[in-house]
């Protein structure tokens, strides 16, 4: 089944947009920082001790672009995509690529490529 078919089938009466999502390379809690007004840095998320080790900090995931499935009532009244009730499909990191930057580009086009050469 498709990553976008797998989307449709995840979509029911009671959600509003369904968004697709690959494992994050990176936990919040830990590898993702930001600078203070004094040129400190800090955690973007504050975890004020509850999680203290990585092995305990909870599954993260990226948002990608593969599909979003969504009732047009919810995107046509909601500003945002959390203002409903949001699922969320995991997708391989190889169907994940954003093409961002010629990097990116270079990227996707090896993994087309090589899913070719397999």
């Amino acid at each position: 089944m498709s990553d976008v078919d797998r989307a449709i089938a995840a979509w029911d009466k009671d959600t509003d947009i369904v968004l697709t999502m690959s494992e994050s390379a990176r936990s919040p809690w830990f590898n993702m920082v930001m600078r203070d007004d004094d040129g400190y840095l800090r955690t973007v998320l504050n975890t004020e001790g509850k999680v203290s080790r990585r092995q305990n900090a909870p599954w993260t995931y990226d948002l990608t672009t593969v599909a979003y499935v969504a009732r047009p009532q919810f995107v046509l009244s909601s500003t945002s995509i959390w203002d409903g009730r949001v699922r969320g499909i995991e997708v391989s990191k190889r169907s994940a690529v954003d093409i961002d930057t010629i990097q990116d580009f270079k990227y996707a086009e090896f993994l087309l490529l090589d899913a070719v050469q397999e």
